[in-house]
């Protein structure tokens, strides 16, 4: 169990053959699973969070540098981008306290830095001075190599310290006390109504956490899928955007019907009605997508989404128990009708084309389903009396 836990903690740095491993016990051990989504989850927000503050990282290591007095191990350009920067680090530093324990951290590891390079490669130098080489020599080329592999050397650890630091950093991270975290089980579903007036239904294995408020100000209504299966029914807000965020996506809606599946490693996203514009928060300086209805792409940990897939959506979204129909032609409508449940569905000619939107559940009765179909149709619907699976919807004279 401990060997499972490290590799949970350091899932991302496992080869492929180790991931793969390490699902299949997270399959037998829940509570390990919900850790492993968790620590996606809080790494991606810490993450955001650090990127938006402190965009350029390696300016946080000049920082700590030079408040401790190593201003010499700066060169002129560093310098003069550490001045322009500092007014917004230290905001950034006041915003999160955190952040000062990163910079203490890295100073740390240069006062240890120094006392290693002292005692290893000062003596490595200094016993140089008995070779061949003359004292001009010695003087014009050693010191100056020494001099800059110094400084690479020390902001190489500086920057490994900061590596560290800031992943123990997203521990500090508060959780916000307005949210409420709903769980479904295995072969379960569950439909919420959101305080924007949304719905998502929830399907299979999954952990979605929403704000029980919407916010006072513009901001986006922003919830997330730790793992598993939803299916969102967006009400449009002109004002505000809807957000949802998983380990690996994010997805900006005004007003749209669209599923989300996500893993540990992707998000697939599907879009059966309105509009969606798919990113990467872990990879901010990629392109982000738009989908159209029917259209479906996938975001995998540390890539760009894949290009919009032309899908089934009925195919597609079949894990939400939910029959979907955009503007679909009667007679597809009744071909699939048809293969789920298994009966023989025919058209009137007059009607075959005629474009549905409508959601029907999949575990209602084919006949209420057919029903509801004919009233939205104003048509009718003829059972045959010798083959109890045999139906025709028939346009209404």
């Amino acid at each position: 169990m401990d060997r499972l836990f490290e590799a949970v903690l350091f899932y991302d740095d496992l080869p492929d053959e180790r991931q793969s491993d390490v699902r299949r016990q997270l399959a037998e051990h829940p509570d390990l699973r919900d850790t492993l989504v968790q620590w996606m989850q809080v790494r991606t927000a810490i993450r955001r969070e650090l990127e938006a503050d402190v965009p350029r990282r390696e300016l946080l290591v000049l920082y700590a540098l030079d408040e401790s007095g190593m201003t010499n191990a700066l060169n002129a350009d560093e310098q003069a981008a550490l001045n322009e920067a500092r007014p917004a680090l230290e905001e950034a530093l006041a915003a999160h306290p955190g952040l000062r324990d990163v910079v203490a951290r890295i100073q740390e590891e240069h006062a240890d830095f120094n006392a290693v390079w002292d005692a290893e490669v000062g003596a490595s130098h200094n016993a140089s001075a008995n070779n061949t080489l003359t004292e001009e020599a010695l003087r014009h080329d050693a010191p100056d190599r020494a001099a800059d592999d110094y400084s690479w050397a020390l902001r190489l650890a500086a920057g490994v310290a900061l590596i560290l630091v800031a992943v123990s950093v997203a521990f500090l991270l508060p959780s916000s006390p307005d949210s409420t975290t709903v769980d479904v089980g295995a072969g379960e579903a569950e439909t919420i109504t959101l305080a924007d007036g949304s719905s998502v239904r929830l399907s299979g294995v999954t952990r979605f956490t929403y704000p029980e408020e919407v916010p006072d100000d513009d901001a986006p209504y922003v919830v997330s899928i730790q793992t598993g299966k939803a299916f969102f029914d967006v009400t449009p807000r002109a004002e505000r955007t809807f957000v949802v965020e998983t380990p690996t996506a994010t997805a900006e809606v005004l007003g749209t019907q669209f599923g989300v599946d996500t893993a540990p490693n992707h998000t697939d996203i599907t879009l059966a009605e309105g509009a969606l514009r798919v990113g990467a928060p872990d990879a901010p300086n990629t392109a982000r997508h738009e989908l159209a209805p029917g259209q479906a792409t996938r975001v995998a940990r540390d890539q760009a989404p894949t290009p919009p897939q032309d899908v089934n959506v009925n195919d597609a979204l079949a894990w939400t128990g939910l029959f979907l129909f955009q503007q679909t032609p009667v007679e597809r409508i009744a071909a699939s009708l048809s293969t789920a449940y298994d009966v023989s569905i025919t058209v009137d000619s007059d009607l075959a084309q005629e474009p549905v939107t409508g959601t029907f559940e999949r575990e209602q009765p084919v006949d209420d389903v057919l029903d509801a179909l004919a009233a939205t149709l104003g048509a009718s619907v003829e059972r045959s009396a010798s083959t109890p699976t045999t139906y025709r919807l028939v346009a209404t004279p």
